[in-house]
């Protein structure tokens, strides 16, 4: 299942700074603009709104 996570402070490892994050079975797969993020959305993806929250990507898996 894709979901797509935006409006929100995006930490990564590499500090890379980022208005979106796709993640797909628990593994993200895409980290950038919020345009491009959701580019790679279908009908199935889960958009979650941050509403301003921070979203640690240290909880999910790399590929």
């Amino acid at each position: 299942m894709k979901k797509i996570f935006y409006n929100g402070t995006i930490i990564t490892i590499e500090s890379k700074q980022a208005e979106a994050v796709l993640v797909e079975d628990k593994i993200i797969n895409k980290v950038g603009s919020k345009d491009e993020i959701f580019r790679l959305a279908d009908e199935s993806t889960e958009i979650i709104d941050l509403k301003r929250k921070n979203f640690d990507a240290f909880f999910y898996r790399l590929p």
